[in-house]
């Protein structure tokens, strides 16, 4: 049965009112026994009859009650909820291909999803309430069963600050890298290949246009780093994290930017790709020198991303602008 628009859209809405004070109970307190493996075992089931009591009332409209994102409300969404059942999260701190942590699933329920009917359920819920969830979420993929999430990447303790050197290198960046054929070469969304993208479920699925900011994954620079350096699985957009070193030698033709960019700023590429290592000259550096050099230029792309963001309003953003997107 195809549900009329409107109801899809009315489940989503009301979600939050309908949910009421019914599961705003207190934490549950006290802590378990590491080597009482079965006291942990009860306890652990006891947080997914709670989290599936929990995703009945709050998830089920748009998720679907076998967690594969085909909930009433889903045919009335853009972009449509997440099918839990394939282990495909997006966004993440663990490598690509790799299961999220809990923590990270935490957070995209705490959080929500910006630009995407995905409310933010903190403040609605306990942290409790949010576990109970995340317990229950993962009995939807065997992946959690069989090997677990994977092992978050590195993350900086302190954020590099922006400068004019770093935008002016991260510009650089974008180019070599080819951000600009799925982001436009100013990061509207509207790059040479964006019309033909498609996520993992066979949906047309737009690039994100970085020049209205409020990222899906959170807002700031470190948002913008696990997106780069993770990828955004189920979707086109890959994880760059290894791809840093590229050498000057690499790119003696630039003739793929000519209709693109302006000639003034594949010169400009040009003489960037003069100041930077060769081939042979990367091969020489130590392990600790490379991955200086790679971490400065997935910072320097960073900060030039950021610099992209114009802020629209929250109307224009939550309704006209790019609500498909990949970030």
């Amino acid at each position: 049965m195809k549900w009329p628009k409107w109801i899809g859209i009315g489940c989503l809405l009301f979600a939050p009112f309908l949910w009421g004070q019914s599961y705003m109970a207190s934490p549950s307190g006290g802590g378990s026994n590491g080597d009482d493996l079965a006291r942990k075992y009860a306890e652990e089931m006891a947080a997914v009859e709670r989290g599936r009591m929990l995703y009945q009332r709050a998830c089920e409209a748009c998720h679907g009650a076998n967690g594969d994102g085909k909930g009433p409300a889903a045919e009335a969404l853009n972009p449509r909820p997440r099918d839990f059942t394939t282990g495909k999260f997006k966004f993440r701190s663990t490598p690509a291909g790799e299961l999220p942590t809990d923590q990270d699933l935490y957070n995209t329920i705490a959080n929500g999803v910006p630009r995407t009917f995905m409310p933010a359920w903190k403040g609605l819920m306990t942290e409790q309430n949010i576990w109970d969830l995340v317990a229950y979420i993962k009995t939807f993929s065997e992946g959690f069963r069989k090997r677990g999430p994977g092992q978050p990447i590195p993350m900086p303790e302190e954020v590099p600050p922006a400068t004019e050197e770093s935008i002016f290198e991260g510009e650089q960046v974008y180019k070599i890298m080819e951000c600009w054929s799925c982001h436009g070469a100013k990061g509207n969304g509207k790059g040479p290949s964006a019309g033909d993208l498609q996520d993992d479920w066979g949906q047309k699925i737009k690039p994100f246009n970085f020049s209205v900011g409020r990222y899906k994954s959170g807002e700031g620079a470190l948002a913008i780093y696990k997106a780069v350096n993770t990828g955004l699985d189920g979707t086109p957009m890959p994880s760059y994290r290894e791809d840093f070193l590229y050498p000057r030698d690499a790119f003696e033709d630039l003739s793929n930017l000519e209709e693109v960019y302006p000639q003034s700023e594949i010169d400009e590429l040009r003489e960037y790709l003069n100041t930077i290592p060769t081939e042979a000259q990367l091969e020489a550096m130590s392990e600790k020198e490379q991955e200086k050099l790679a971490e400065k230029r997935r910072w320097a792309l960073v900060h030039y991303v950021q610099s992209l963001s114009r802020k629209g309003s929250l109307l224009r953003t939550l309704f006209f602008d790019n609500t498909d997107e990949t970030q």
